[in-house]
């Protein structure tokens, strides 16, 4: 079997529908689960694991001191690593991902009539 059959293979096993089930909705909603899954996946731990079982407080902690690192990191690093190193790769190919999601302003919009209509201050 090549490739490409392992993965419809898997596609077909696993892919059912998480937006009928409300699963992915619930998952989203519960932010310390989200908060422990992002730190257990940066520090390559088990989601169960005790280190990582403690409130808000405590994942805020190794959140912000992961962050830290990552920024004394950054900082260790010439003008060119640092230019590379912000730019997105595809984790497959390895290719720049490039920001296509950029807020564009309407250059029509007027402000002081939207304000007007909705009830705010002109």
């Amino acid at each position: 079997m090549d490739s490409d059959s392992n993965w419809s293979i898997w596609h077909y096993r696993w892919n059912f529908n998480w937006e009928f089930w409300g699963i992915k909705k619930k998952i989203k909603e519960n932010t310390l689960e989200r908060l422990r899954w992002r730190i257990a996946k940066d520090l390559k731990l088990s989601p169960n694991d005790p280190s990582i079982q403690g409130g808000y407080e405590q994942l805020t902690w190794i959140l912000a001191n992961i962050h830290i690192d990552n920024e004394e990191y950054e900082s260790r690093l010439c003008d060119k690593c640092k230019t590379s190193a912000k730019k997105t790769l595809c984790p497959c190919c390895g290719d720049e991902i490039k920001d296509d999601n950029k807020i564009e302003i309407n250059q029509n919009f007027d402000e002081n009539r939207f304000n007007e209509l909705a009830g705010g201050e002109k």
